[in-house]
């Protein structure tokens, strides 16, 4: 979940290079004060600052005119820019939708059908929304926003519905992916111990924590299922805290489940910190400023407290004791889990330098003694990360 600039970014002129990944959309939505707000107001306002979908869309070539809608100033609706899809997007579309429909169909992945289904359905819509920007239908882009984006002015309408439905809607090609492959590794390594309830209910929570957390912040639309992600994270945390990670692009860098946690909740209050108004008027052109506010930082703090609530009744309601108490593993395993990442980081630099050594070495004598010592890195390193991997603390 994230939201993108302010309006005057999103202009039909302008191009779309500068947006953030984003999930939501801009503070122009917001219905007019004074007047009492309607799902088709908030459809026909969000036109003015929908920003174009990730992918190179077309524009107006010289010699061409440009193609110009004639709307009424009240209604708020502007030129909308759109265009062919572009041919990375279409074959990105196109592979996803064979790796989910071999998992559908795979025996392997029997038990993991409705998470197939979920993935399949995210695509379905990603797709609906290209189709609908690139045909220039005015009506199918109304019907997408006002069922697949939640914001405060469909809840005036009483489509609440939009609470779930916006998380199986995403805008630009990276945000889709990033999702849909978060989750699919994480309900992977989940599989064995959440059923087909748990993951609805575990969906609907994250669905609901999500869409409340940002709305209680912004007053933009928003959309993805990165609450679900988080969520998901959550319970991976708590169910399995010492799997190892390695976050990208460093890949020597490990990491548990409890580690990733915590380095999300660092960064989402990063995120809220950057994403103040006051920050952005203090640096109109600073990146990373834009980014943020292209982030919907509270929606991924619900979902994480969405993690936080199911794994809180799985244990102390149902008395399921493999869902452990987050801050009792932090209190255990925080420091040791940092001091181990600290210590495979240095010694994977040092592995990484002298494997370069060899390459300069000048005699058979001097390889050998570098092998050796190589050897004995790996060993280390290996060791130390069994012995995490087992609930181990590392000295």
């Amino acid at each position: 979940m994230c939201s993108p600039y302010a309006p005057t970014a999103f202009s039909p002129g302008t191009p779309s290079s500068g947006l953030a990944s984003a999930s939501s959309f801009s503070s122009a939505a917001s219905c007019p004060s004074g007047g009492s707000p309607s799902p088709a107001l908030c459809s026909t306002l969000l036109f003015r600052s929908f920003p174009r979908f990730s992918g190179r869309f077309s524009r107006s070539r010289l010699g061409s005119e440009q193609k110009k809608r004639k709307t009424e100033e009240h209604d708020g609706a502007t030129d909308f820019d759109s265009g062919p899809l572009s041919s990375g997007s279409i074959f990105t579309v196109i592979v996803g939708s064979l790796l989910l429909f071999d998992i559908l169909r795979s025996d392997l992945y029997e038990h993991r059908k409705l998470l197939g289904a979920f993935l399949l359905t995210n695509a379905a819509v990603f797709t609906g929304w290209r189709a609908a920007t690139a045909a220039g239908s005015e009506l199918w882009q109304t019907f997408f926003m006002r069922n697949f984006v939640l914001c405060r002015e469909t809840l005036t309408g009483a489509r609440l519905h939009t609470f779930l439905t916006s998380c199986l809607s995403h805008k630009n090609t990276s945000h889709l992916i990033f999702n849909l492959f978060v989750i699919n590794q994480l309900f992977r390594l989940l599989s064995v111990d959440l059923s087909d309830g748990d993951f609805l209910s575990l969906f609907g929570l994250a669905a609901l924590c999500g869409g409340f957390g940002h709305l209680l912040v912004s007053s933009r639309p928003v959309l993805g299922a990165s609450a679900f992600a988080y969520a998901l994270l959550w319970t991976e945390a708590t169910l399995h805290s010492r799997e190892m990670f390695r976050i990208l692009p460093i890949p020597f860098f490990p990491v548990t489940a409890l580690q990733l946690v915590q380095v999300a909740m660092c960064i989402e209050a990063g995120m809220a910190f950057l994403a103040r108004r006051v920050m952005l008027a203090r640096f109109p052109s600073s990146p990373l400023l834009r980014f943020a506010q292209g982030i919907s930082w509270s929606g991924h703090l619900g979902g994480l407290a969405a993690g936080c609530l199911y794994s809180w009744y799985k244990r102390r309601v149902e008395g399921d004791r493999s869902w452990q108490g987050f801050w009792g593993l932090c209190r255990t395993y925080g420091k040791s889990d940092w001091r181990f990442t600290w210590q495979d980081l240095k010694t994977s630099t040092t592995i990484f330098l002298l494997e370069c050594k060899i390459l300069l070495a000048t005699s058979d004598m001097e390889r050998t003694v570098i092998i050796r010592h190589l050897d004995k890195l790996r060993l280390q390193k290996e060791l130390r990360r069994q012995a995490i991997a087992r609930g181990g603390i590392c000295p």
